[in-house]
């Protein structure tokens, strides 16, 4: 059984025991760690097979999808996941590759970071069906002037120069005489429907945008959106977690970006249940509260953003939990208020006390704690406002 200390950060994998520090003192925990919202009737189907398809994954969740850099870099460095080279499954409605002047790391070209530091091998862009009806470029053989990926064929080659990192789609002039001195990987542009099978593949890396189900034509090539309603939403999350099932799909790791400049707002909430779902069925959840990529525009030398392991103090993990309590109110909204009266206060004493195996009382004290951390004493936890404290290194 390990401690958790506020000051000392730790690697926390599901199933370690660990004790809980309340007003400065250990209590004890002799309970398996679970993450995600309280178990209840009503899940939906997609939940059968996520065990079968995570369970061997490494998972983080974040706002922006450039910080799928920062989990798999976090990954790496705490042994969570080989130095092999990965074959990226790329969910999204956006390719994020830049075909040209490839530099800062950000939502719209971290995926060449990845090409061009050898971390993968081979990249499959997984496209939406609706695009495949004429909306936008994506499918439009040609490839157009623009620095971004959209059109273009389906099957490329992208080499890189091995000393400079350099990547080009284009073949280069010397290649046929220093092949040895380019690596090629290889990109793929699919349907969901139309990927290979992937059973037996132990290095496979997913990476889900929330805009790939519910795309609001923000920034998007021809304007490409749609909206689906409840259930249309709830038949493409079965549809999408019963095809990776059936590709033999099984990620070492899996990352998730709400992106809410792009995600359709009326879909946010679904698909944030859908991630804390994952997370739940995943080996580790929610890897990160702090990201060194802390904004969507990259990297540049003002760049302050830092990587924080959830599991580094405690009251890091609660703010999760409140959070996946809030997400699934009627109305989210990133508070938690301290009153007996509130049913979503009464809810989150019952859940940690369950999870962490700890009184009431000492739920409360914690709760309590959030509230002064959270930079308003207020009678409120506002998680949101706590983790962006914690991000800009205040906590």
């Amino acid at each position: 059984m390990g401690n958790i200390g506020i000051n000392s950060p730790v690697m926390i994998k599901k199933g370690d025991d660990y004790k809980v520090m309340v007003d400065g003192n250990f209590n004890s925990v002799d309970k398996k760690i679970f993450f995600g919202k309280p178990d209840n009737e009503n899940k939906p189907a997609y939940t059968s097979n996520l065990k079968n398809i995570f369970s061997n994954s490494v998972f983080d969740s974040f706002p922006n999808h450039n910080q799928t850099l920062d989990a798999f870099d976090e990954a790496k460095k705490n042994g969570l996941i080989n130095n092999e080279p990965k074959t990226l499954i790329h969910v999204d409605t956006h390719s994020d590759i830049y075909r040209k002047d490839y530099k800062d790391e950000n939502i719209a070209n971290y995926v060449n970071r990845f090409v061009a530091d050898g971390s993968v091998k081979e990249v499959y862009w997984v496209a939406p069906d609706e695009s495949k009806g004429g909306a936008g470029d994506i499918w439009n053989p040609n490839i157009d002037k623009s620095v971004a990926l959209v059109s273009g064929p389906k099957d490329e080659t992208i080499y890189v120069d091995k000393k400079t990192n350099e990547m080009t789609f284009q073949k280069p002039d010397n290649y046929e005489k220093q092949k040895a001195n380019y690596r090629e990987v290889a990109f793929h542009k699919r349907l969901l429907n139309e990927l290979p099978s992937f059973n037996g593949d132990k290095n496979l890396l997913l990476d889900i945008d929330a805009d790939y189900f519910a795309n609001s034509g923000s920034d998007t090539s021809g304007h490409l959106s749609f909206n689906p309603n409840k259930q249309e939403l709830q038949n493409k999350l079965d549809k999408f977690v019963t095809t990776l099932n059936n590709k033999g799909i099984q990620p070492v790791l899996t990352t998730a970006a709400l992106s809410p400049e792009y995600t359709s707002p009326d879909s946010q909430p679904a698909m944030t249940n859908f991630f804390e779902e994952i997370g739940k069925n995943s080996k580790t959840d929610d890897l990160l509260i702090g990201y060194r990529h802390d904004n969507l525009y990259g990297l540049d030398e003002k760049s302050k953003g830092k990587n924080i392991l959830r599991t580094q103090k405690p009251e890091y993990m609660y703010s999760y939990d409140l959070s996946n309590i809030d997400s699934h109110t009627k109305d989210p909204d990133g508070v938690i208020v301290l009153n007996e009266k509130n049913p979503e206060y009464k809810q989150a004493v019952e859940y940690l006390a369950k999870k962490y195996k700890i009184n009431n009382a000492n739920v409360s004290k914690i709760l309590n704690n959030l509230d002064k951390l959270d930079g308003n004493l207020d009678g409120v936890v506002n998680m949101k406002r706590f983790e962006e404290l914690v991000q800009a290194g205040l906590i």
